[in-house]
């Protein structure tokens, strides 16, 4: 835990900012029988026991946005980002980072137009105890590293209830080039399923970015 940082990342090196006191910033050290290719259902997990921690202690309806966002009124409140540490080829653990945005004023969060950020007080229009939300958050992690291990379909369900990309559409570039299509659902090893037609691509989990695109206005 750290009561603030100045040097936060998230994926792609992007900066995390946690003014002091204001939010949840911590890394768990998780240990326990992981495949290798439950990596991203594991990351997917993070975000969902996140959301359902929101959930619990706030009663605001938080969801997972794909990859690794937690949002609530679609503004981001929380993020997480998962590393592998590996001993020669054989995963030893993952260090989760979760930050959420828990008591910051508006002037304490960046600048974000694409992703506007924002906090659990500002949203619901008042402070929590972030002590509260340490103890549930427990709780809802251990709960999904169980089920990653002996049950993961039935934690891909879950996400799949979460997520707000579900039906959505959206673009991305991936190594064919750029692709555009409706979010379809989720892959059992964290991929986002996209399609759009006869076509399909999958997602793989933190290797690519999303944006939703720009329509043009109607007029009437």
């Amino acid at each position: 835990m750290a009561e603030e940082q100045t040097e936060g990342r998230g994926r792609f090196t992007r900066r995390w900012h946690g003014g002091h006191g204001r939010s949840i910033l911590a890394t768990y050290v998780l240990r326990f029988p992981l495949p290798v290719d439950r990596l991203g259902l594991l990351s997917g997990g993070l975000a969902v026991a996140v959301a359902q921690t929101i959930r619990e202690v706030t009663h605001q309806p938080a969801v997972t946005r794909w990859p690794n966002d937690v949002t609530l009124n679609g503004q981001k409140v929380a993020g997480v980002l998962p590393e592998a540490v590996w001993e020669e080829r054989r995963l030893v653990a993952v260090l989760a980072g979760i930050g959420v945005n828990v008591n910051q004023s508006a002037a304490e969060l960046p600048e974000r137009p694409a992703k506007p950020a924002s906090s659990l007080a500002l949203l619901t229009g008042r402070p929590w105890d972030r002590g509260a939300l340490l103890v549930r958050l427990g709780v809802h992690l251990a709960r999904v590293c169980a089920l990653v291990e002996s049950d993961p379909t039935a934690l891909l369900a879950e996400w799949e209830v979460l997520e707000s990309l579900l039906g959505e559409t959206v673009s991305a570039n991936l190594s064919q080039g750029a692709v555009q299509g409706t979010v379809l659902g989720l892959n059992p090893d964290g991929a986002l399923r996209l399609g759009e037609g006869a076509a399909e691509w999958l997602l793989p989990w933190g290797e690519v970015s999303l944006r939703q695109p720009d329509f043009p206005q109607v007029q009437e």
